[in-house]
């Protein structure tokens, strides 16, 4: 006997386009979670073969945290603002700008710039995709008066 799409965790009124879709994005944040967990496993190597002390490793690596602290809220009101796809589609433009950065500069104040775009990068993709999928959500529970649990 085969899985339904539609199991024990769904109400059969689910619409099976919502169903489909959020397990479509769960296997999608899966990928981008290890995405961006891979590359923060070899990215001190990469910066060590640029010449980085592990000094301005940590320095460097600040910046991605400093940059996530400052617009992790904002993303949030640009998606609202512009849409969440436009800002989706600007959170990997951002990104390939921080591969790049990464690929062709050893320059510790490039490098710093860099981490800064990925921290930006990551901020602002979290509020994007993700949510989108709870909007939807939400959006029918109240149209068919079901308790949507988020």
């Amino acid at each position: 006997m085969g899985v339904s799409i539609v199991d024990a965790r769904w109400p059969s009124s689910f619409p099976r386009q919502i169903v489909r879709g959020t397990h479509i994005y769960y296997v999608a944040s899966l990928i981008s979670a290890l995405s961006v967990a891979l590359p923060h496993a070899i990215l001190t190597p990469i910066l060590l073969a640029k010449g980085a002390s592990l000094s301005e490793i940590a320095f460097i690596q600040i910046f991605y945290s400093l940059a996530v602290f400052i617009f992790e809220v904002p993303s949030g009101v640009v998606a609202d603002t512009l849409g969440r796809k436009h800002v989706y589609i600007l959170s990997k433009i951002f990104l390939a700008v921080f591969a790049a950065l990464v690929f062709w500069s050893s320059s510790v104040f490039v490098l710093c710039l860099a981490w800064f775009i990925y921290g930006l990068a990551n901020a602002l993709e979290s509020g994007t995709i993700g949510n989108e999928v709870i909007l939807a959500v939400r959006k029918f529970c109240r149209v068919t008066n079901l308790k949507s649990g988020f």
